[in-house]
């Protein structure tokens, strides 16, 4: 037998609740807007082969095609929520910047595989309202030079999703794919 829309809607909403209770606890929830988001955001719809209960878990959750074989995965609850804390830390040790969480938003999500055959991942892409300091180079092995684009004219030598991202932002989405076969 099987759950009703509405049953299945509340029992959805009851182990959001739970997930931001124990993310609390586990002192991962730190702002406003990461609680809000894992309180509204049905973490369900992103993997729909698997019960509730696992969807909801604090862990990775594996989707997978009808054979069984792992596709991908969606990341674990805490790492998201340690998103922001990662941007943070990041700025300052590769580029100097000092940026606060509270003028940190995220304003889109880029779910794409490079190539056929590579693993599906997800590109978040945050924007950072204000900081403090100027780009430093930190990491010349890995960063040859900072500069700060018009988004009407970006370079031709762009990583493709992250052309697709900044389409993205500048039309208002918050989401989009890419390498996904037809």
């Amino acid at each position: 037998m099987t759950a009703s829309p509405a049953t299945e809607v509340g029992d959805a909403s009851r182990l959001r609740h739970q997930l931001v209770q124990q993310l609390h606890a586990h002192n991962h929830i730190r702002s406003a807007a990461v609680e809000h988001a894992f309180r509204t955001v049905p973490r369900h719809v992103f993997a729909p082969e698997v019960p509730l209960p696992v969807s909801y878990a604090d862990d990775i959750v594996p989707t997978c095609h009808d054979d069984g074989t792992i596709t991908g995965s969606i990341s674990a609850p805490w790492l998201q929520a340690e998103a922001l804390a990662c941007l943070i830390r990041e700025a300052q040790e590769e580029a100097g910047l000092r940026i606060e969480r509270r003028d940190v938003e995220l304003v889109h999500v880029v779910h794409h595989i490079d190539r056929a055959g590579d693993r599906p991942r997800m590109g978040l892409f945050f924007r950072a309202r204000a900081w403090s300091s100027e780009p430093e180079l930190r990491e010349p092995d890995k960063c040859t030079r900072w500069k700060f684009w018009d988004p009407a004219a970006l370079p031709d030598d762009l990583v493709p999703y992250t052309r697709i991202a900044i389409e993205g932002i500048k039309n208002g989405e918050l989401y989009s794919e890419t390498g996904w076969p037809a």
